[in-house]
This record gives C-alpha cells, sequence and structure tokens, in this order.
C-alpha cells in the first residue's frame, strides 16, 4: 500500500526513507528539466514518456505504487539539476532564478505533502495481510493482523469487520459481536458489518437482534440473495414464519441457482407441514450443487422424516461422500437403515458418529436402541 508499510521490516529502507521519496525526487527532476531547457530537442523523448506515463497514472490509476515506474524517467533530470545546478544559477538571470525557487517550491508542496495519513497507510497494510492470512485458513495470525491494524488506527472500521469475521471463525461469537458492533459504531454505513453482525447475532442465538441489521444491508442491496435467505431464516427464527417463507421464496426468485437459498427454502417449507413442496426445492439444490455435501444431507433428512426411506438412505450416502460431512448423517442415515434392517451398518455408523462428537447424545441413544434391536432379533 504504501513505502511506510515495508519500513517496518527493513531499518535500511527506514532510514533511506528520510530521503527517497518522491517529494525530494520530483523537485528536483523539475529543476534538472529547467536547467536542461536548452538541451529540449535531444531531449524530446523522455519528456513525451514522462508526459504519457504520468497521464496514464492521473487517468487510471489510484494508488501510489503506479508511480513507480517514472522513477528511472525522472532520475536523470535529477542528477542534472544536483550536477549543473550550480553553473547554471551562475549564469541565469535574478528573474529567472526567483521565479524557477517558486515553481520549485509549488512543486514541492504537491508532492512533499502526503495526501493520505502514513499511519493510515500501514494500518490498511496490517488489514489487508489479515485478509490473505484469514483466506488461507491461518485465523489466528489474521487476528494478530487485524488487531495491529486497530493498534495503529481505532476507527478502521473494516478491521473490526473482518475481526469479527476471524473470531467468529474461531468459535469466539460474543468477541464477534463485539467487533462488529465496534465497526458500525464507527461506520453506521457499513452494509458488510451489519450483514455479518446480523449473521454472528443469529449464532449467538439471538435472530430477533439480527433481522434489523439483514434489514439495513437489503435495503443498500435488495437483490442480495444471501442477505435475503439470512433475514429469511432469521425471521423464522423469530416465529414469523409466512415473513420468513416470503423472503426465501424472494431469494430463490432472485437467484433461482443459488444452491443455499434453495436448500434454505426447502428446509423451511417441510418445517412448516409441507415437506412435499420442500423436497421439489432440496432436489433442485442437489441438481444445482452436485459437489455439495449439506445439500444432499438436507434433502436426505427430509426425505427420512417424511418417510421415502429407500430414497432418503441414497441421499444420506451421496452426503456422506461429498463434504462437508456434517456429523449428522452418520446418524440420519443409520436411522434410515435400521428402519429397512440393516443394524449392523446403522451401528456402525453410530459409533462413527459418537467417535466424532463423543457428546452426540441423539446417536448415544440411537446406538443403544439399535444394539438393543440386534439382541432381541434372531440370528
Amino acid at each position: 500500500e504504501s513505502q511506510e508499510s515495508y519500513e517496518g521490516y527493513s531499518r535500511l529502507l527506514a532510514a533511506l526513507a528520510v530521503v527517497g521519496h518522491f517529494g525530494l525526487l520530483v523537485p528536483l527532476a523539475f529543476v534538472g528539466l529547467v536547467v536542461t531547457w536548452a538541451q529540449r530537442r535531444r531531449l524530446a523523448v523522455l519528456y513525451a514518456l514522462m508526459a504519457t506515463y504520468a497521464a496514464s497514472v492521473v487517468l487510471f490509476f489510484i494508488y501510489a505504487r503506479y508511480r513507480f515506474p517514472l522513477v528511472p524517467m525522472l532520475l536523470p533530470f535529477a542528477a542534472a539539476a544536483l550536477d549543473n545546478g550550480a553553473a547554471w544559477i551562475r549564469q541565469a538571470s535574478r528573474r529567472r532564478i526567483a521565479l524557477t525557487a517558486a515553481a520549485t517550491a509549488g512543486v514541492t508542496a504537491i508532492t512533499f505533502l502526503p495526501l493520505l495519513d502514513r499511519h493510515g497507510m500501514r494500518a490498511v497494510t496490517e488489514h489487508n495481510l489479515g485478509a490473505a492470512f484469514q483466506s488461507e485458513g491461518r485465523i489466528d495470525e489474521a487476528i494478530a493482523h487485524y488487531r495491529a491494524a486497530l493498534a495503529i488506527k481505532p476507527d478502521y472500521a473494516p478491521a473490526h469487520s473482518n475481526l469479527g469475521a476471524a473470531l467468529l471463525a474461531r468459535g469466539e461469537v460474543d468477541a464477534a459481536v463485539a467487533a462488529y458492533s465496534a465497526s458500525l459504531a464507527i461506520d453506521p454505513t457499513f452494509v458488510d458489518a451489519h450483514f455479518n453482525l446480523a449473521n454472528a447475532l443469529v449464532a449467538q442465538g439471538d435472530p430477533r437482534r439480527a433481522i434489523g441489521h439483514y434489514e439495513t444491508a437489503l435495503a443498500a442491496s435488495p437483490g442480495a440473495s444471501d442477505i435475503r435467505t439470512n433475514l429469511g431464516l432469521a425471521l423464522l427464527s423469530s416465529g414469523r414464519a409466512d415473513d420468513g417463507l416470503r423472503e426465501l421464496e424472494r431469494a430463490v426468485q432472485l437467484a433461482p441457482r443459488a444452491a443455499p437459498s434453495l436448500r434454505a427454502l426447502g428446509e423451511a417449507l417441510a418445517s412448516q407441514g409441507r415437506p412435499a413442496d420442500g423436497i421439489v426445492y432440496l432436489r433442485r439444490a442437489v441438481e444445482t450443487a452436485p459437489t455439495d455435501g449439506s445439500a444432499y444431507y438436507a434433502l436426505g433428512r427430509v426425505l427420512r422424516e417424511s418417510g421415502q426411506t429407500d430414497a432418503a438412505i441414497i441421499a444420506l450416502r451421496a452426503a456422506l461422500a461429498r463434504p462437508p460431512v456434517d456429523v449428522g448423517v452418520y446418524n440420519d442415515l443409520a436411522i434410515a437403515l435400521a428402519s429397512s434392517g440393516a443394524l449392523d451398518e446403522a451401528e456402525s455408523l453410530l459409533v462413527t458418529a459418537l467417535r466424532e462428537q463423543p457428546g452426540f447424545n441423539e446417536a448415544r441413544q440411537n446406538l443403544g436402541a439399535v444394539r438393543a434391536r440386534r439382541r432381541a432379533t434372531p440370528r
């Protein structure tokens, strides 16, 4: 993001930064242009290169790093100023020297004074490092860099928001809610923070508070099916079934091939006593995302609960063969298999479920029931 971002990693760079910047190079190069003006015909190509590239930076780029290719074009003129400046002063008129000095002062003011906060740019770098680590799944390192960004710039809203995401990924729901809230205290219009805070509130078990934040995010992005899907689920969890189903249906209308929206609507319809309608959307979710184990799991669970055991077994086996594998798949598939008489495999699946999650009480109860049936079944 800026040279200052790297000075913390290099003492040499930090020392050279006192003079090694555009605030010194550009004024010197300007003086060099004046000093070498008599040779303008010979240097016309270099003038054209500088002017063309500088214009492209102004027109198309906003980041300071895009100025760097100008450095080798400016260096010869800066060198000319240092080499020939004294001789030029001896020969030039006082008026010309005064005009050049005034113009150089103006150029210095434009290029030497920073347009952006030096500390702010370092905070941006720390924040982006955190985002890079988080994308690699290195959550602890991401959190460290987000906190470093906030130590430099405590009012940097994106760092608070991304810190919340990293804390939520680590299971620290309350801390995530606090981080998102801090982000919104700084920037109440930060749409991503509203959406993320709502998700954290749902994870915290407070869907009613989440609804307002989802609605704020949705007002800014009315075509976002993911926001509308999560709003629908929060409404359902808050007891507003009709409103929740309506939002989920709108989400599917906005993104007919979005598997999460299809799955959410299918499960919601099934939970509201409409399993046949729910299965239609869950099958569409599976067709849309054939490698998504969660879509198959949702379909298999609803099929099993609606008494379609054979179809449920097929769907749950598919869920078991695709990531992400929820530990509940073992339990539901075991129930379906036990219903069809495959007690040995059902027992094996329940043992696996308890090995993966020792506190899975439903699986423990089902294992006891399956073993009791096996003992009572003549061989």
